[in-house]
């Protein structure tokens, strides 16, 4: 008998097989097989390509992978043979500071070639003269990223720590020069205020009217440039670099002069619990890479010094935050709240898996041993895996809200709290649930809504009002309140404009999380989509 299409335990072979006498499960087939674990076990190093004499700071294939270009701090980009492990070109670019992004023009035959450098230039090379096209000195900051978009071969975008990204048609002439140029697409610093940074910028490849840009914050930003009218560079040049510093700091946070970014044409994402972590001195939050899926779908982002998160781009009414900057959270009433990340709460509580099948009881078995153990990583990647075949058991999502807790790493009491809302929408009479819910608020510095959560568990289960553990988080939560100790997120927004307040206001939460190195000292990092398909 053939094995299901769907099952965990397969071999390979019994799938080859069944794709060749059955039809409807190629493409099922496909998928299974695209990226295996065996696969990825088997990744290794293949060979090291020397040749610059810097930090490499980007990489980047052509359309065919026949080719892969290399960019240096150094200021050389080479164009490798990968498969020979040959040089086939070095490049002077002329660039005078670090080399942070390098792309192939779609369509040209991996003829032109556009850099983007720490000396806040642009260069566009065609290959085959070797010379520049034209080189840009709009930005003053470095620039750190450029994008572009296959279906629209004649464009191309770069994000700059001046807060600038621009937008560039290589079909038409472009002059720093010249007043009459438009090339601003977003002013960030407008905005966000005057310390606002582009670090990076990703175009969705289904929809390339679909931008995405990460900053020296923590929200992530996608813009609908159909709707948006390209400005000016707030002081072309020849004006100096102080001139232009200086109009851009008394311009910073009062929105855009001529309104050429509409209020409808932008959709902000943010980690919930980082909302509350936008004026932490001891650590600065910055999107360090950000792409979109292969099918446009879905928007993967690295947080430096943090976490990755996945963003659904689609339904985005189905994954509000659990709460904002605004401290009015959370309606008070976690099945309200859990209206805003599900489209329908009725009939939730028949799907709750009671009984586990049985591989499922004994990983969860599995699971609370290494609890006990406190091997918390562990305990969560097991309970994962039970998710994976049980995603309606509600005591499988409150046994990993206590993992989480107890874990603690960054984003863990939020991604607690999430749990503890999924296992009341399943399970609304699970005492454990409605209690840490209301802990991990408190911890969330949400002392006002884990104030209404405390006492509606009072009101509840009032023969647990009198438990120990109760009666000391209803006094740290009391005390919270009374000190004041908890950041009005309100008081926070003087320097950004109505429009940022607004978009922030209105975020959207990640869908997945991905834990696992966490780099403090770059702002480069990568995380990736492998493979087409997911």
């Amino acid at each position: 008998m053939l094995p299901n299409i769907h099952d965990k335990d397969y071999r390979v072979l019994d799938l080859v097989r069944q794709r060749e006498i059955r039809d409807s499960v190629a493409y099922a087939v496909s998928q299974k097989l695209h990226v295996t674990e065996n696969l990825i076990s088997r990744l290794g190093l293949e060979k090291e390509l020397v040749g610059h004499t810097g930090c490499v700071n980007c990489l980047e294939w052509n359309e065919s992978g026949q080719i892969l270009a290399s960019a240096s701090d150094d200021m050389n980009i080479i164009l490798w043979d990968p498969f020979r492990y040959e040089k086939k070109l070095i490049l002077r670019t002329r660039h005078h500071g670090n080399i942070f992004s390098v792309k192939f023009m779609p369509k040209s035959n991996d003829r032109i070639l556009v850099s983007g450098a720490g000396d806040g230039k642009v260069r566009v090379r065609d290959l085959t003269l070797l010379e520049p096209i034209f080189s840009c000195n709009c930005h003053i900051g470095r620039v750190k990223r450029i994008a572009t978009a296959t279906t629209v071969p004649f464009l191309f975008w770069s994000a700059a720590e001046d807060g600038l990204i621009l937008q560039y048609d290589i079909r038409a002439p472009h002059s720093c020069k010249s007043n009459g140029c438009n090339s601003v697409l977003v002013n960030l610093v407008n905005h966000a205020g005057r310390y606002a940074e582009g670090k990076c910028i990703s175009v969705n490849p289904k929809k390339p009217e679909l931008i995405a840009i990460g900053a020296n914050d923590a929200y992530i930003r996608m813009y609908d440039r159909r709707m948006i009218k390209l400005s000016q560079v707030p002081i072309s040049s020849p004006h100096s670099n102080w001139t232009r510093g200086n109009v851009c700091i008394r311009l910073a946070g009062g929105g855009d002069p001529d309104e050429n970014v509409p209020l409808g044409c932008a959709q902000y994402f943010i980690a919930g619990h980082l909302h509350s972590r936008q004026r932490d001195s001891n650590r600065s939050l910055t999107t360090t890479y950000l792409t979109f899926s292969a099918d446009g779908n879905e928007l993967l982002v690295n947080m430096g010094g943090e976490q990755i998160y996945l963003f659904d781009i689609n339904n985005p009414k189905n994954l509000k935050t659990c709460f904002g900057y605004s401290s009015n959270m959370y309606l008070g009433d976690f099945e309200k709240c859990s209206m805003a990340n599900h489209e329908d709460i009725t009939d939730f509580t028949n799907k709750n898996i009671k009984i586990l099948p049985p591989h499922v009881e004994e990983l969860k078995r599995q699971a609370n041993e290494s609890f006990e153990q406190q091997k918390y990583t562990l305990a969560i990647n097991l309970y994962n895996k039970a998710i994976c075949y049980c995603p309606t058991a509600a005591v499988l999502f409150a046994n990993r809200a206590a993992a989480y807790m107890k874990r603690t790493w960054d984003g863990d009491i939020y991604a607690a709290l999430k749990d503890c809302q999924t296992t009341l929408l399943l399970d609304p009479g699970h005492v454990k649930a409605h209690f840490r819910l209301a802990r991990c608020l408190f911890d969330l510095h949400q002392s006002v809504e884990a104030d209404k959560i405390i006492k509606d568990f009072q009101q509840k289960f009032p023969e647990y009002a009198s438990n120990s553990a109760c009666k000391a988080l209803k006094m740290d939560i009391k005390e919270a309140i009374d000190s004041g100790r908890d950041i009005d997120m309100n008081q926070l927004m003087i320097q950004i404009s109505e429009y940022e307040q607004e978009w922030r206001r209105n975020t959207i939460d990640y869908k997945m999380r991905f834990c696992g190195h966490c780099n403090t000292t770059t702002d480069i990092k990568e995380a990736n989509f492998f493979g087409k398909i997911r």
